[in-house]
Protein backbone atom coordinates (compact mmCIF):
# COMPACT_ATOMS: atom_id res chain seq x y z
CA UNK A 1 0.00 0.00 0.00
CA UNK A 2 2.91 2.25 0.99
CA UNK A 3 4.07 1.78 -2.73
CA UNK A 4 1.19 2.35 -4.27
CA UNK A 5 0.65 5.47 -2.16
CA UNK A 6 4.37 6.41 -3.06
CA UNK A 7 3.76 5.79 -6.27
CA UNK A 8 0.94 7.78 -6.99
CA UNK A 9 2.41 10.83 -5.40
CA UNK A 10 5.34 10.57 -7.82
CA UNK A 11 2.99 10.73 -10.89
CA UNK A 12 1.46 13.91 -9.50
CA UNK A 13 5.03 15.58 -8.85
CA UNK A 14 5.56 14.78 -12.35
CA UNK A 15 2.16 16.37 -13.59
CA UNK A 16 2.75 19.12 -11.15
CA UNK A 17 6.55 20.07 -13.34
CA UNK A 18 5.00 19.10 -16.77
CA UNK A 19 4.44 22.70 -19.00
CA UNK A 20 0.53 23.31 -19.14
CA UNK A 21 -1.58 23.16 -21.76
CA UNK A 22 -1.63 25.28 -24.39
CA UNK A 23 -4.32 27.94 -24.68
CA UNK A 24 -6.70 27.18 -28.15
CA UNK A 25 -6.36 30.50 -30.51
CA UNK A 26 -9.34 32.70 -30.38
CA UNK A 27 -11.21 32.58 -33.83
CA UNK A 28 -9.36 36.37 -34.57
CA UNK A 29 -6.12 34.56 -33.55
CA UNK A 30 -6.70 32.20 -36.48
CA UNK A 31 -8.02 34.44 -39.03
CA UNK A 32 -5.28 37.16 -38.59
CA UNK A 33 -2.38 34.23 -38.93
CA UNK A 34 -3.54 32.72 -41.51
CA UNK A 35 -4.49 35.70 -43.54
CA UNK A 36 -0.85 37.33 -43.24
CA UNK A 37 0.88 33.95 -43.67
CA UNK A 38 -0.98 32.63 -46.65
CA UNK A 39 -0.08 36.58 -48.53
CA UNK A 40 3.58 35.28 -48.34
CA UNK A 41 3.47 32.42 -50.58
CA UNK A 42 1.45 34.75 -53.30
CA UNK A 43 3.12 36.60 -56.05
CA UNK A 44 2.38 40.35 -54.68
CA UNK A 45 2.00 39.44 -50.68
CA UNK A 46 5.93 39.05 -49.87
CA UNK A 47 6.38 42.84 -50.55
CA UNK A 48 4.08 43.70 -47.29
CA UNK A 49 7.08 43.29 -44.57
CA UNK A 50 9.03 45.14 -46.45
CA UNK A 51 6.49 47.72 -47.42
CA UNK A 52 5.81 48.05 -43.96
CA UNK A 53 9.91 47.79 -43.01
CA UNK A 54 10.49 50.92 -45.24
CA UNK A 55 6.75 52.82 -43.96
CA UNK A 56 8.47 52.83 -40.18
CA UNK A 57 11.85 53.97 -41.72
CA UNK A 58 9.89 57.22 -43.44
CA UNK A 59 7.60 57.62 -40.32
CA UNK A 60 11.06 57.80 -37.91
CA UNK A 61 12.78 60.05 -40.57
CA UNK A 62 9.85 62.76 -41.00
CA UNK A 63 9.96 62.78 -37.25
CA UNK A 64 13.50 63.53 -37.20
CA UNK A 65 14.01 65.90 -39.82
CA UNK A 66 10.43 67.26 -40.62
CA UNK A 67 11.05 65.75 -44.24
CA UNK A 68 9.51 63.17 -46.87
CA UNK A 69 11.96 60.68 -48.00
CA UNK A 70 11.73 62.12 -51.48
CA UNK A 71 12.86 65.29 -49.45
CA UNK A 72 15.70 64.66 -47.88
CA UNK A 73 16.90 62.43 -50.78
CA UNK A 74 16.82 65.24 -53.00
CA UNK A 75 14.26 64.51 -54.76
CA UNK A 76 15.59 61.58 -55.57
CA UNK A 77 18.97 62.63 -56.31
CA UNK A 78 18.12 64.82 -58.61
CA UNK A 79 16.17 62.52 -60.62
CA UNK A 80 12.76 63.18 -59.89
CA UNK A 81 11.88 59.51 -60.47
CA UNK A 82 11.03 57.64 -57.18
CA UNK A 83 12.77 54.29 -57.47
CA UNK A 84 9.64 51.40 -57.45
CA UNK A 85 11.92 49.36 -55.33
CA UNK A 86 11.54 49.66 -51.00
CA UNK A 87 14.94 48.73 -50.96
CA UNK A 88 16.39 50.96 -53.66
CA UNK A 89 14.45 53.98 -51.61
CA UNK A 90 16.17 52.65 -48.82
CA UNK A 91 19.33 52.97 -49.67
CA UNK A 92 19.63 56.48 -51.15
CA UNK A 93 18.47 57.15 -47.55
CA UNK A 94 21.09 55.46 -46.10
CA UNK A 95 23.58 57.85 -48.39
CA UNK A 96 22.50 60.55 -47.10
CA UNK A 97 22.45 59.88 -43.18
CA UNK A 98 25.66 61.52 -43.01
CA UNK A 99 23.95 64.83 -43.33
CA UNK A 100 22.33 64.16 -39.51
CA UNK A 101 23.96 64.24 -36.53
CA UNK A 102 25.38 61.49 -34.48
CA UNK A 103 21.72 61.34 -32.27
CA UNK A 104 19.83 61.14 -35.21
CA UNK A 105 22.03 58.66 -37.25
CA UNK A 106 21.92 56.34 -34.25
CA UNK A 107 18.04 56.77 -34.17
CA UNK A 108 17.30 55.60 -37.65
CA UNK A 109 20.87 52.75 -38.07
CA UNK A 110 18.34 50.54 -36.82
CA UNK A 111 15.74 51.11 -39.25
CA UNK A 112 17.79 51.91 -42.29
CA UNK A 113 18.43 47.89 -43.45
CA UNK A 114 14.68 48.09 -44.67
CA UNK A 115 15.17 43.93 -46.28
CA UNK A 116 16.91 42.58 -42.76
CA UNK A 117 14.01 43.97 -41.24
CA UNK A 118 11.58 42.70 -43.80
CA UNK A 119 12.70 39.23 -43.30
CA UNK A 120 12.67 39.45 -39.49
CA UNK A 121 9.16 40.19 -40.05
CA UNK A 122 8.17 37.71 -42.60
CA UNK A 123 9.83 34.77 -40.10
CA UNK A 124 7.79 36.27 -37.22
CA UNK A 125 4.46 35.77 -39.52
CA UNK A 126 5.37 32.94 -40.10
CA UNK A 127 6.14 31.50 -36.48
CA UNK A 128 3.16 32.94 -35.46
CA UNK A 129 1.24 31.19 -37.44
CA UNK A 130 2.58 28.10 -36.75
CA UNK A 131 2.21 28.91 -32.95
CA UNK A 132 -1.76 29.79 -33.77
CA UNK A 133 -2.15 26.53 -35.90
CA UNK A 134 -0.46 24.10 -33.10
CA UNK A 135 -3.21 26.02 -30.85
CA UNK A 136 -5.85 25.33 -32.88
CA UNK A 137 -8.67 22.64 -32.90
CA UNK A 138 -11.91 21.41 -33.73
CA UNK A 139 -13.83 21.87 -36.90
CA UNK A 140 -14.46 25.54 -36.88
CA UNK A 141 -11.02 26.22 -36.22
CA UNK A 142 -9.60 24.41 -39.09
CA UNK A 143 -12.37 25.36 -41.05
CA UNK A 144 -11.60 29.42 -40.21
CA UNK A 145 -7.60 28.98 -41.41
CA UNK A 146 -8.38 27.33 -44.33
CA UNK A 147 -11.32 29.75 -45.55
CA UNK A 148 -9.13 32.60 -44.46
CA UNK A 149 -6.00 31.54 -46.42
CA UNK A 150 -7.72 30.53 -49.32
CA UNK A 151 -9.74 34.02 -49.18
CA UNK A 152 -5.83 35.65 -48.98
CA UNK A 153 -4.89 33.74 -52.01
CA UNK A 154 -7.74 35.01 -54.54
CA UNK A 155 -7.53 38.64 -53.51
CA UNK A 156 -3.97 38.56 -55.02
CA UNK A 157 -3.73 40.81 -57.65
CA UNK A 158 -1.80 38.14 -59.56
CA UNK A 159 -5.10 36.14 -59.25
CA UNK A 160 -7.36 38.71 -59.68
CA UNK A 161 -5.85 39.35 -63.25
CA UNK A 162 -5.91 35.81 -64.52
CA UNK A 163 -9.80 35.27 -63.31
CA UNK A 164 -10.41 35.57 -66.63
CA UNK A 165 -8.79 32.81 -67.76
CA UNK A 166 -11.73 30.26 -66.68
CA UNK A 167 -14.54 29.01 -68.46
CA UNK A 168 -17.72 29.36 -67.84
CA UNK A 169 -19.16 27.52 -65.08
CA UNK A 170 -21.85 25.27 -66.52
CA UNK A 171 -21.53 22.12 -68.65
CA UNK A 172 -20.75 18.64 -67.10
CA UNK A 173 -19.44 18.77 -63.01
CA UNK A 174 -16.48 17.21 -63.91
CA UNK A 175 -15.40 18.51 -66.98
CA UNK A 176 -15.72 21.85 -65.63
CA UNK A 177 -13.80 20.63 -62.69
CA UNK A 178 -11.05 19.25 -64.53
CA UNK A 179 -10.70 22.51 -66.76
CA UNK A 180 -10.75 24.83 -63.97
CA UNK A 181 -7.88 22.41 -62.31
CA UNK A 182 -5.44 22.71 -65.33
CA UNK A 183 -6.07 26.39 -65.59
CA UNK A 184 -5.38 26.92 -61.95
CA UNK A 185 -2.51 24.39 -62.29
CA UNK A 186 -0.72 26.72 -65.21
CA UNK A 187 -1.07 30.09 -63.39
CA UNK A 188 0.43 28.39 -60.46
CA UNK A 189 3.02 26.77 -62.36
CA UNK A 190 4.09 30.47 -64.22
CA UNK A 191 3.85 32.22 -60.80
CA UNK A 192 5.51 30.46 -58.57
CA UNK A 193 9.03 30.93 -59.41
CA UNK A 194 8.70 34.82 -58.37
CA UNK A 195 6.94 33.71 -55.12
CA UNK A 196 10.38 31.68 -54.97
CA UNK A 197 12.80 33.99 -55.41
CA UNK A 198 10.47 36.42 -53.11
CA UNK A 199 10.43 34.00 -50.42
CA UNK A 200 13.98 33.50 -50.72
CA UNK A 201 14.85 37.35 -50.71
CA UNK A 202 13.14 37.25 -47.29
CA UNK A 203 15.00 34.55 -46.15
CA UNK A 204 12.12 32.04 -46.28
CA UNK A 205 11.94 28.44 -47.70
CA UNK A 206 10.75 28.10 -50.87
CA UNK A 207 7.23 26.24 -51.68
CA UNK A 208 7.67 22.79 -53.06
CA UNK A 209 7.01 23.68 -56.82
CA UNK A 210 4.90 20.40 -57.63
CA UNK A 211 3.08 20.71 -54.55
CA UNK A 212 2.39 24.73 -55.39
CA UNK A 213 1.06 23.76 -58.84
CA UNK A 214 -1.43 20.73 -57.41
CA UNK A 215 -2.90 23.12 -54.69
CA UNK A 216 -2.95 26.17 -57.35
CA UNK A 217 -5.23 23.82 -59.75
CA UNK A 218 -7.29 21.87 -56.59
CA UNK A 219 -7.74 25.84 -55.50
CA UNK A 220 -9.33 26.36 -58.61
CA UNK A 221 -11.41 23.76 -59.24
CA UNK A 222 -12.72 24.28 -55.27
CA UNK A 223 -13.42 28.05 -56.47
CA UNK A 224 -15.56 26.95 -59.78
CA UNK A 225 -17.88 24.48 -57.36
CA UNK A 226 -18.10 27.41 -54.82
CA UNK A 227 -19.40 29.90 -57.41
CA UNK A 228 -21.61 27.29 -59.53
CA UNK A 229 -23.01 26.25 -56.31
CA UNK A 230 -23.68 29.57 -55.13
CA UNK A 231 -25.21 30.50 -58.49
CA UNK A 232 -27.70 27.26 -58.53
CA UNK A 233 -28.41 28.54 -55.15
CA UNK A 234 -29.52 32.34 -56.55
CA UNK A 235 -31.33 30.68 -59.19
CA UNK A 236 -33.64 28.40 -56.79
CA UNK A 237 -34.07 31.52 -54.88
CA UNK A 238 -35.15 33.59 -57.54
CA UNK A 239 -37.77 30.58 -59.04
CA UNK A 240 -38.73 30.45 -55.60
CA UNK A 241 -39.64 34.10 -55.29
CA UNK A 242 -41.03 33.42 -58.51
CA UNK A 243 -43.39 31.08 -57.84
CA UNK A 244 -44.51 32.71 -54.49
CA UNK A 245 -45.55 35.88 -56.69
CA UNK A 246 -47.56 34.12 -58.94
CA UNK A 247 -49.37 32.27 -55.87
CA UNK A 248 -50.06 35.64 -54.78
CA UNK A 249 -51.00 36.99 -58.05
CA UNK A 250 -53.08 34.01 -59.51
CA UNK A 251 -56.32 34.05 -56.63
CA UNK A 252 -56.29 37.55 -57.92
CA UNK A 253 -57.07 37.21 -60.78
CA UNK A 254 -59.47 34.39 -60.89
CA UNK A 255 -61.68 36.47 -58.61
CA UNK A 256 -62.07 39.46 -61.04
CA UNK A 257 -65.26 39.51 -62.46
CA UNK A 258 -65.33 38.63 -66.32
CA UNK A 259 -67.39 39.60 -69.06
CA UNK A 260 -67.89 37.52 -72.20
CA UNK A 261 -68.25 40.94 -74.13
CA UNK A 262 -71.97 40.40 -74.98
CA UNK A 263 -75.05 41.31 -73.48
CA UNK A 264 -77.70 39.05 -72.95
CA UNK A 265 -81.29 39.06 -74.86
CA UNK A 266 -82.69 40.02 -71.53
CA UNK A 267 -80.05 42.24 -70.34
CA UNK A 268 -80.46 44.22 -73.73
CA UNK A 269 -84.49 44.40 -74.18
CA UNK A 270 -84.66 45.92 -70.46
CA UNK A 271 -81.83 48.68 -71.82
CA UNK A 272 -84.29 49.55 -74.86
CA UNK A 273 -87.37 49.11 -73.03
CA UNK A 274 -89.05 46.09 -74.52
CA UNK A 275 -91.35 44.38 -72.72
CA UNK A 276 -90.41 41.38 -70.76
CA UNK A 277 -91.75 37.85 -72.59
Amino acid sequence: MADQFSAAEDWLNELATRPGGKTPATLGEIASSSWEAAGLHTPFGPEAPINEAYGELTSALRSETGMSDQEFTGDWGGEGLMPVSAIDRAAMIADRLDSLDKEGRDRLSGLIDVRKRASEKAAAIEAKAADVGSRTFGLTGTATSFLTGFARQVVDPANLATAWAGGPLKGPVLGMIGREFLIGAGVTAATEPLVAAQRKALGLEPDNFLGAVVEGGLGAAAASLVFRGAGAVLRLMRGTRTSSARAWISPAISARPRSSGRASATSRSRAWGSPAR
